[in-house]
């Protein structure tokens, strides 16, 4: 169990990592924002523009996602509804 300290208008628990998931959540994102910055650095300055497939293979990409967000949304909105009609 996690006790907290009272701090001024509880503002301590907001900076504290004790029980926190920002360690975690940093230690996966930062490296793929420091990948992505540099794939747009390098992108942008170091390679001719003749990237025409890139489109199609974006728009693929997001039509999959949409798709399997769907997907996973429907059974988990069931899944909400029979439980509330116990």
């Amino acid at each position: 169990m996690i006790y907290y300290k009272n701090g001024r208008w509880g503002v301590s628990v907001l900076f504290s990592l004790e029980g926190s998931v920002f360690p975690k959540a940093a230690a996966i994102s930062l490296p793929c924002a420091t990948f992505a910055f540099l794939l747009s650095y390098f992108g942008e300055h170091h390679v001719d523009r003749e990237t025409t497939g890139a489109g199609v293979l974006w728009a693929g990409y997001n039509m999959l996602l949409g798709f399997l967000i769907v997907f996973r949304t429907n059974p988990a909105y069931s899944r909400f509804w029979e439980g509330t009609s116990l």
